[in-house]
């Protein structure tokens, strides 16, 4: 089938060149637009990628840093504590040592003025009996004491003896282990021997007179 076409319709040789030439630009520009486009897509991603890990990166610091500041935190609260324990165990113990001390002379002046009251005869016999009471292993043979003590100690257990170096408020146990001063001074030192110490009271060996 042969074409005919119009003088209008027909291009001439240069013209066809021309027209090819501008429709091969524009197909090597839409190729270029296309390739342009497609490398901006792919920067993008990864500009978006690297942001989604720097960000991942930062939110797991930051979670990190949080934990070990908690941690710290705590720390620092369990040592305060420990240490705010330590003072009021040490305020407390010291506060406990006063006032104990207060009650052991408070105890001792009480038990002073007792003696004064009473005389030092109910004195004596009740440590000679606690004596030979807790301590079967000692013998006793003799307690010694001023002439003014002697008819109120008469009905002791053991025997009572006179002894003129001896003045009011003093005695002396004669045991198979040794003399024991039983005397007022003695007594009071032996109490707060007793009290300081939260124990059984001894009492002071004393040498032959």
């Amino acid at each position: 089938m042969i074409e005919v076409y119009t003088p209008d319709q027909r291009l001439t040789g240069k013209q066809a060149t021309g027209a090819l030439s501008e429709a091969s630009k524009i197909l090597n520009a839409k190729a270029r637009a296309e390739a342009l486009l497609a490398a901006a897509k792919a920067e993008a991603a990864a500009i978006t990628d690297t942001a989604r890990q720097k960000a991942a990166a930062i939110v797991l610091q930051a979670e990190k840093d949080a934990e070990a500041a908690r941690l710290a935190a705590e720390q620092a609260l369990d040592e305060m504590q420990v240490a705010l324990r330590k003072d009021l165990d040490g305020q407390l113990a010291r506060e406990l040592a006063a006032i104990a001390t207060q009650l052991d002379g408070i105890v001792l002046a009480a038990f002073e003025r007792l003696v004064g009251d009473i005389g030092a005869a109910p004195m004596v016999r009740a440590a000679v009996l606690h004596i030979l009471r807790t301590n079967p292993q000692i013998t006793a043979s003799r307690l010694r004491v001023a002439a003014c003590d002697l008819e109120s100690l008469a009905d002791l257990p053991v025997e009572v003896a006179e002894d003129a170096a001896l003045g009011p408020c003093e005695a002396v146990l004669e045991t198979s282990h040794g003399m024991i001063d039983l005397g007022r001074v003695a007594q009071l030192s032996a109490l707060g021997s007793a009290i300081g110490a939260n124990g059984a009271t001894t009492y002071p060996e004393r040498g032959a007179a």
